[in-house]
């Protein structure tokens, strides 16, 4: 099952960090961070921001459900639920589809993290 939560570092923070307080934030789930899956730049992955960003992804690993969906900033998202691959909404944002595809293969098992290789580096 997956969850997706995004945002910002906060000054001081790591980025395990800041995807766990996100994760809370967003959902009201309390996890840890288990693996990182990847650095993600926008111009590549099917963001629509104006601004060039980079995206870390990490799998979490819940420590407590108790509080889902009732996450300081739920107002940020649209729904709190878990999906399965094959039921993911079909309405995600396009800058998602890459991260959340790479995050499921990662909980699998079967992936190796993501960065932006430049082909033809000589």
């Amino acid at each position: 099952m997956l969850g997706y939560a995004g945002g910002a570092l906060e000054v001081g923070e790591t980025p395990a960090q800041g995807a766990v307080r996100e994760a809370l934030e967003e959902s009201g789930v309390i996890c840890r961070a288990v693996s990182f899956v990847g650095i993600y730049d926008s111009r590549y992955c099917g963001a629509t921001s104006r601004h060039q960003l980079y995206m870390l992804t990490f799998l979490c690993q819940p420590v407590s459900l108790e509080n889902l969906g009732a996450g300081s900033h739920r107002h940020e998202v649209d729904d709190v639920r878990w999906f399965s691959q094959s039921e993911l909404p079909a309405a995600i944002h396009p800058g998602h589809e890459v991260r959340i595809a790479d995050a499921f293969s990662a909980w699998k098992g079967y992936f190796q993290a993501y960065f932006d290789r430049i082909e033809n580096d000589n």
